[in-house]
């Protein structure tokens, strides 16, 4: 898994049953990340883009930027 936070580029990220509590990228903050049955394959936020991005088994509950 190749995954660069600094410049924010997500190339083939893949993320299997996996639970987050607090994720942060860069100055990004993704809180309460729940993982189950979701997939994207291009996500954009603010100047950072998520290429082709796949998620297994995911569920965003409570999605927060900060």
């Amino acid at each position: 898994m190749s995954v660069r936070i600094a410049w924010c580029e997500f190339m083939s990220v893949r993320i299997v049953q996996c639970e987050f509590a607090s994720v942060r990228i860069a100055q990004y903050e993704f809180a309460s990340i729940c993982i189950s049955q979701c997939k994207f394959t291009s996500v954009r936020i603010a100047k950072c883009e998520f290429v082709s991005v796949c998620i297994a088994q995911c569920k965003f509950t409570s999605f927060r930027i900060s």
